[in-house]
């Protein structure tokens, strides 16, 4: 566990390492990850309670096909150039 947390960590290190060379930011991409960590929590939220709250399988798999709907609606909306859209 202990190599799996250090290795981690090193790549962590190691990409904000590039992230710096390239010259972005790296308070702005804390920030998008921050965001991006916000709305995947908001999304995964109501599976897990429902998965914790023992109930049907067939609610959770309902929930997590209405979960993923969302999800592919907001990738539809915030990539520019997807499906055929002017950027």
């Amino acid at each position: 566990m202990l190599l799996g947390c250090a290795t981690g960590l090193m790549w962590l290190g190691f990409l904000a390492y590039l992230l710096v060379l390239s010259g972005n930011s790296l308070s702005h991409a804390i920030r998008r990850f921050a965001i991006e960590a916000v709305i995947a929590v908001a999304l995964a939220a109501p599976i897990t309670l429902a998965a914790l709250a023992h109930a049907s399988p067939y609610v959770v798999t309902g929930l997590a096909g209405v979960m993923g709907l969302v999800t592919l609606a907001l990738i539809v909306r915030r990539v520019p150039g997807l499906m055929g859209r002017p950027g």
